[in-house]
């Protein structure tokens, strides 16, 4: 098995890793007052909240995504990178919503805290 850095893991790595995520999931879910899940939600809230002034990437950020998905400037590649671009951030949203649903968000929550974040890639 592979990790996402491209390392190999053996079967503990593997098995440490769905345990840690188990983990994760209890400590947000099991809280009985939800407090933690509430924290979560308020701090990305502020987050946005405080970054609302960005409205995205640098524009040569975001040309310079384009033009590396296109492989290059040649004009007739530009709209393969355009929305090779729009395919990133459509995953990352995916992903956001897939993380937060698994740590214990219901489905609307996760999409509705997706939406808040402000595109950084840091």
């Amino acid at each position: 098995m592979v990790a996402a850095d491209g390392q190999s893991l053996d079967w503990n790595d593997h098995v440490q890793r769905a345990q840690v995520s188990s983990h994760r999931k209890r400590l947000v879910v099991t809280r009985p007052d939800g407090s933690l899940k509430t924290k979560l939600q308020r701090a990305i809230a502020e987050r946005a909240s405080v970054l609302s002034g960005i409205k995205g990437l640098n524009p040569l950020v975001e040309e310079s995504l384009v033009i590396l998905a296109a492989g290059g400037l040649s004009p007739d590649r530009l709209p393969a990178g355009t929305k090779a671009r729009a395919e990133l951030y459509d995953t990352m949203h995916e992903n956001r919503v897939r993380r937060l649903v698994a740590i214990g968000f219901r489905e609307r929550e996760a999409e509705e805290l997706s939406t808040l974040h402000t595109p950084n890639f840091m």
